[in-house]
């Protein structure tokens, strides 16, 4: 999970791509997707090993560029819920808060 954070973060999709399954599920909540530059924060994180299920709380900013500086312009927070499969995200559910 952090490091698909990271990825993101870094505008890296393809990295970030490389943590899912081909025939992987990813449900925004209000199917409003993320467009780059953006920034994610993990505050919790939790994972079955058993069951291949966890769940994060984190804090999505999406990146102004200006003239001469970056600026927030546009934050949530979420929660993932995710499934597991071989080692990769095969279900990713989002509800933001």
């Amino acid at each position: 999970m952090l490091a698909v954070a990271e990825a993101w973060s870094d505008g890296k999709v393809e990295k970030a791509a490389d943590h899912y399954t081909e025939q992987g599920l990813f449900e925004f909540c209000g199917n409003r997707r993320p467009r780059p530059p953006i920034r994610i924060v993990w505050d919790h994180l939790s994972f079955d090993e058993n069951q291949q299920v966890g769940y994060g709380e984190y804090r999505y900013q999406r990146i102004g560029v200006g003239d001469r500086s970056a600026q927030i312009i546009y934050k949530y927070r979420a929660i993932a819920i995710v499934k597991v499969s071989m080692g990769k995200i095969c279900n990713w559910q989002e509800c933001r808060g």
